[in-house]
Parts: C-alpha cells; sequence; structure tokens
C-alpha cells in the first residue's frame, strides 16, 4: 500500500525537510516551479520506507520467589525486535540475536525468553532493551520489571562426625539458610553437662577436641540459639556421636 503526503518549500536552498509520523511505503513527487511558471516533475516510487519501532515487553514467572528456588523465566511479548539485551539487576547481562540459545551456568533457553538463576536475596530490575534493524536503521524500546528473591530459613545438623584427621567429616558444625550471623551461639556439652566447646561464629564448628585433646568415643548434646531472617528466635537441641 503507497501513502502519500504534500509538502511545499519556496526558497533558495536545495533540501527540504519532512518527518513521516506513520509508518509504510510513500511515493514521492517532487514539482519544480521557475518564476516564470514552468515546472517540471519527477516521480519516484517507493523510495521511502518508514518502519514500525520495535515494542519491548515481557512477563515473569514468578515475580516473587525464595532463595530456595532463585529462578526467574522471562516471558516475551516483544513486538519487532531482532537484539535483545537483557540487564538482570544483579550484576550480570547478556545480549545477542533473539534465538540464540544461551548455555551458561545462570543463564539457559534462548535469548528472547531466559531462564536467570539469581545468587542473592533482595529486589531486582530487570530491564530488556530490543533492537529492530531495518538495513542501516537501527531502532529501540526498552522495557523493566521488578522482581523480589526473599530470604528463607532452614537449619540442620549432622547425628554423627569423625574427627579423625582424614580431612572428611573431621567437623561438627550446623548447617542452614538465613541464619543470622550476629546472635548465634553454639555449644557443647559431655554426658556429665559440662561444656567443652562454644562458637559464636555460625562458620566455625567443633573439631571434637576439648583443652586441645581429642574427646573419646560418646554422643554429646549440643545447643544452638539464633535468629532467623526475620529476626525471630530459635533454640536447637540434639545429640551428636564423636566416631572415629
Amino acid at each position: 500500500m503507497m501513502l502519500f503526503v504534500v509538502g511545499e518549500y519556496s526558497g533558495p536552498n536545495n533540501t527540504f525537510n519532512y518527518t513521516y509520523t506513520t509508518p509504510g511505503t510513500y511515493d514521492v513527487c517532487l514539482v519544480v516551479t521557475s518564476a516564470d511558471g514552468c515546472f517540471t516533475t519527477i516521480n519516484s516510487t517507493a523510495m521511502i520506507t518508514v518502519h514500525d519501532l520495535p515494542v519491548a515487553s515481557f512477563g515473569v514467572s514468578p515475580a516473587e520467589t525464595s532463595i530456595l528456588n532463585p529462578v526467574i523465566e522471562m516471558i516475551d511479548y516483544s513486538i519487532g525486535g531482532s537484539i535483545y539485551a537483557w540487564d538482570f539487576g544483579d550484576g550480570t547481562s547478556i545480549a545477542g540475536n533473539g534465538d540464540s540459545i544461551l548455555v551458561d551456568s545462570i543463564n539457559t533457553g534462548i535469548m528472547s525468553d531466559p531462564t536467570h538463576l539469581y545468587a542473592d536475596t533482595g529486589y531486582f530490575d530487570i530491564t530488556l532493551i530490543i533492537y529492530s534493524i531495518n538495513g542501516i536503521d537501527t531502532c529501540e524500546n526498552v522495557y523493566t520489571q521488578t522482581i523480589h528473591i526473599e530470604g528463607d530459613y532452614i537449619f540442620f545438623a549432622p547425628s554423627a562426625f569423625t574427627p579423625n584427621g582424614d580431612g572428611k567429616n573431621d567437623v561438627f558444625i550446623p548447617k542452614g539458610v538465613g541464619i543470622d550471623a550476629v546472635t548465634y551461639d553454639f555449644y557443647v556439652f559431655n554426658r556429665w553437662g559440662e561444656q567443652i566447646f562454644e562458637s559464636h561464629n555460625k562458620d566455625i564448628g567443633w573439631d571434637g577436641k576439648h583443652k586441645g585433646t581429642l574427646v573419646q568415643i560418646d554422643a554429646y548434646v549440643w545447643l544452638v540459639r539464633t535468629k532467623d531472617n526475620k529476626g525471630e528466635a530459635h533454640e536447637y537441641i540434639g545429640h551428636v556421636t564423636v566416631v572415629k
């Protein structure tokens, strides 16, 4: 379909600027009139092509999840995009043709519909810039959505360990997700109730020694007091067996 516009210019310059506001293909007709009223007409068919702007848009699934499953899928709703550039808001970004296959450790799927793995909690602004490439012209459009990776809380402790110095299971240390490091207290007691170990650093466990000497094979009581990532207090008591 050919579209027609009319513009007039009178002056000494041999250039004329006209802004097209609607995408399409346009014929150009030039009529030159002299001061004496003589004129010449030149027609050029389909001389101008105005491309539509791309529209960037996407959905996310889910928009909110926990650090236990921090995987977000982007669902592309864009129109007219050839090149996709994603910024996931966590310091990582990717770009390429929309049908490019993603093969790195934190991004899977294809470039237009990637799935991204987050490594931390927080609110993240995901920004998509799409580019439409038409001949020598490149147009772009931007769209942003915010997702939330919330913290979670898990606590667990092994029931036995072997502090024999072989580098395997030599230290008894409770583990978890979302444990508050500031309020962490960890104690170990023998069968007579004597405290033989304490730690206030969640990354430091018991090596099976008391006053520098390896304890005997036996079951020992442990106690942990801490708070979760929402400030709620927790207390745990259990038994761990020293095996050599």
